[in-house]
């Protein structure tokens, strides 16, 4: 029992690869922003490249942090092979916003008004793509942070997702993209159809945010949980430790009367003692 809850309770810090990893990401993100908020209150001339640059440096290190639950469980190796499939998901997320980056860069650098039309299919199919995987990402750490527990916290929240999913799917479908047009944003409201009604927008609203309350319900249940674990081990441990023995004022007695018998103390230090004794009564 022990063993199995020092097991628990040490799989619940971070590793050496997850705390790297993380101070990589923040330090990246800081440093991406950092330099936008600096261009643009000292106005430097950034060209559209050095601005590819930094917004790379900026989606890879978000995509880095939304990894890391992924990678602290691949390090603990707790479910390794479904970490690694989900951290491959983010991975190819992060791919497919890099490719779109870079064809705006190479858009507004070239001025190619076909390579802009290309850009608009590829940021929707991106956008859709990422989508499905961060919902499939979302509802597998939903699975293994509850497992048999909060059923019902667990049965509304996947129907949230697979409800939000789906809404911004179609609406992405219903969304045209022309960079060249002179809307290039429109929204197809007859194939949009019932999806377009207030009730459905308000069904949709409390579904995402129905989404973050059972975020923040699981995420605090765990962390009690944590901090249970924790007290009771420590609690355990502490019950184990050898309480130190107090000796009573017979023993003491007993104890310097044994070394004055055995010549090891002196009369005097024995009256001492045997006076010190008697006056803590």
């Amino acid at each position: 029992m022990e063993n199995s809850q020092e097991k628990n309770l040490a799989g619940i810090g971070h590793g050496k690869l997850y705390r790297a990893l993380s101070t990589a990401a923040f330090v990246g993100v800081f440093a991406a922003f950092a330099i936008i908020i600096f261009s643009l209150v000292l106005k430097w001339n950034l060209n559209a490249y050095l601005w590819g640059a930094i917004a790379t440096i900026a989606i890879l290190s978000l995509g880095l942090i939304s990894s890391l639950p992924w990678i602290r469980r691949i390090e603990k190796n707790e479910y390794k092979k479904v970490s690694i499939i989900f951290a491959s998901f983010i991975g190819i997320c992060v791919i497919l916003w890099l490719i779109s980056l870079w064809m705006i860069v190479v858009i507004i650098g070239a001025h190619n008004a076909d390579l802009a039309l290309w850009f608009a299919q590829m940021l929707k199919i991106t956008i859709l793509v990422s989508l499905q995987l961060m919902v499939a990402t979302f509802v597998g750490n939903v699975v293994i942070k509850c497992g048999k527990t909060m059923i019902i916290i667990q049965a509304i929240s996947y129907l949230s997702y697979v409800f939000v999913d789906f809404y911004l799917s179609y609406l992405l479908f219903c969304i045209n993209i022309n960079p060249t047009a002179s809307n290039p944003i429109s929204v197809n409201t007859e194939a949009l159809g019932v999806l377009g009604h207030a009730f459905m927008i308000a069904l949709f609203v409390l579904a995402v945010v129905y989404c973050l309350i059972s975020n923040a319900i699981i995420k605090s249940i765990e962390n009690r949980r944590v901090k249970a674990m924790t007290e009771e081990l420590v609690l355990q441990k502490t019950n184990q430790q050898p309480k130190e023995e107090v000796e009573t004022p017979e023993q003491k007695l007993a104890k310097i009367k044994d070394l004055y018998d055995k010549k090891l103390i002196s009369e005097e230090e024995y009256n001492k003692k045997r006076e010190d004794i008697l006056n803590q009564l």
